[in-house]
């Protein structure tokens, strides 16, 4: 598998799919599929964002419920397994998250 990039602009309303486990995941902009489900996946991502924290974590996330802080610059690793999903939402404004995915 070769590795596979994307970078998604969040908001501070809405939770936006990072990434879902599906073999035929829905042909939206945004969506990154990681790849079948049970096969697991090294995931990396990071807030591109030089000052806004945004929130990684489940589709139910709101501005005032967030999820797990990731600061701006920060970057976090992770192994895609099962029926995994990840959402991220902003603390305020419009930044953008970078999601990596791939294996050697």
């Amino acid at each position: 598998m070769a590795a596979s990039s994307r970078q998604v602009a969040l908001n501070a309303s809405t939770a936006t799919l990072l990434w879902v486990t599906e073999s035929t995941p829905a042909a939206t902009a945004g969506h990154f599929q990681a790849h079948d489900a049970g096969d697991p996946v090294p995931m990396i991502v990071q807030n591109i964002d030089a000052a806004i924290v945004i929130y990684l974590g489940p589709s139910s996330m709101t501005d005032t419920t967030v999820g797990f802080p990731l600061a701006a610059g920060a970057s976090l690793p992770s192994n895609v397994v099962g029926s995994d999903s990840m959402y991220a939402i902003a603390a305020s404004g419009t930044p953008k998250a970078a999601v990596l995915s791939g294996r050697q």
